[in-house]
């Protein structure tokens, strides 16, 4: 998404490179840490805003997401590496994911005019189920269970790698018996995802979280949003009240655990993630074959492989310095702000940016188009694929030829020579 590039630039021992997003209590900005022999780490850095630093609570609520987060390690949990403070500001450092949030790839999926395929939907479910169930069971360090209620599961909290790996993140307002507890009268979540005694303001154990994942399973096999009041008391009367309405054309078989998670008696609901897991893996095990998530994301976003990159400021300005001698450049869906649009084929961040964007501000080479085939003028510049303004240049002569006018010219000459002699 477009960025002001005034926001960006040094963080202590941070590089800021883009912000991805921005909410109540913090942003959070794609960076680049160093360290010692040129080694470089590309993190997600979520810091507290300047406006609620000073909130003794906002800090507590800030440092315990850090703390909670840490203790957890699963394959399907977004990682911490650190929690800082520079200076007034904390910070948490995690692993970035390049990838998208499933509330984007629902509306890719929209897109295409159908509902997402029903096993792909289940395998989602049941690999965020898994990192539930690891939340709650996970030792607190004393041996018992750490019964961690996320609270707050959600599409947007859903990430889905471009590798086909599913994360779970924003451990933001997740409840751990004796953590810091909700000021009286204070809903913490998404409405619509909320689960019944959530709503209620009643205690929440591991089935609030089970019934969270039902609303997002629920959609993604309906392709539509389960709850959807005109007003926030609206909202929470369906999740109260509203029936659930029927999946038509899906598996009974997920149809039935969707049913079962979204009980809104307590008792009949599904008791533990592990339960949900164990009905999910037995329904997948006699489920047809389907493409896997890697695929899938690469058709949904065809333009990742182009558009991700790990650009630093000091990139951006030779970019920048290319409009200041007049040369055309725009910006679609850059990660790089607003000052130009560079097709890159690498997502991993071990390409040598610095030597590509050399190479197009010295050939003026910046793109004012979108990508097109290499036949209507894409290349290679230090063996990455750019598009180039207007024609591109003809192509050299092949080697031999080269030798063979290379020596034709030789012989040319030296017969001029002798007849000089002559």
């Amino acid at each position: 998404m477009p960025v002001d590039l005034n926001d960006l630039g040094r963080f202590g021992r941070y590089q800021l490179i883009r912000r991805i997003s921005l909410g109540g209590m913090a942003e959070v900005y794609k960076a680049k840490s160093y360290g010692e022999h040129g080694f470089e780490k590309v993190v997600a850095l979520k810091r507290i805003l300047p406006s609620v630093a000073e909130s003794e609570r906002f800090v507590e609520m800030f440092v315990q997401e850090a703390r909670v987060a840490a203790c957890l390690d699963h394959p399907n949990v977004c990682r911490i590496f650190e929690l800082g403070r520079e200076g007034d500001s904390y910070y948490i450092t995690m692993e970035f994911i390049y990838g998208h949030d499933l509330r984007e790839v629902m509306r890719r999926q929209k897109a295409t005019g159908r509902p997402m395929d029903p096993w792909t939907a289940a395998a989602i479910v049941a690999d965020v189920a898994s990192a539930l169930d690891h939340a709650w069971q996970r030792d607190d360090g004393t041996g018992s269970a750490l019964q961690l209620v996320h609270r707050d599961v959600s599409p947007q909290n859903i990430m889905i790698s471009f590798g086909g790996v599913v994360k779970l993140i924003d451990f933001g307002i997740a409840k751990v018996p004796g953590g810091s507890q909700t000021a009286g009268g204070v809903l913490k979540g998404k409405y619509p995802y909320m689960s019944p005694e959530h709503a209620d303001s009643r205690p929440l154990d591991a089935r609030a979280d089970i019934w969270s994942l039902g609303v997002v399973f629920h959609e993604l096999l309906s392709g539509r949003r389960l709850f959807a009041g005109v007003s926030v008391p609206d909202t929470i009367e369906q999740v109260l009240t509203l029936p659930i309405p029927p999946l038509e054309g899906a598996p009974p078989e997920l149809v039935a655990i969707i049913e079962r998670m979204l009980e809104r008696d307590l008792e009949k609901r599904f008791e533990s993630h592990a339960d949900v897991l164990a009905a999910l893996d037995a329904a997948l095990r006699a489920a047809p074959l389907r493409p896997g998530l890697s695929a899938l994301m690469d058709g949904w976003f065809p333009e990742a492989q182009r558009l991700e990159s790990d650009l630093s400021e000091s990139d951006v300005r030779l970019v920048l310095s290319a409009e200041e001698r007049g040369e055309e450049t725009t910006d679609i869906r850059s990660d790089i702000g607003n000052a130009t649009q560079i097709f890159l084929a690498d997502s991993t961040g071990q390409g040598n940016y610095r030597a590509v964007l050399e190479a197009l501000l010295a050939g003026g080479r910046l793109s004012s188009s979108a990508p097109a085939a290499p036949s209507d003028g894409a290349a290679l510049v230090d063996g990455e694929r750019v598009v180039l303004i207007g024609e591109p240049p003809p192509p050299p002569p092949p080697p031999l030829l080269v030798w063979i006018l290379g020596a034709a010219a030789g012989a040319l000459g030296l017969m001029a020579l002798l007849a000089l002699k002559g």
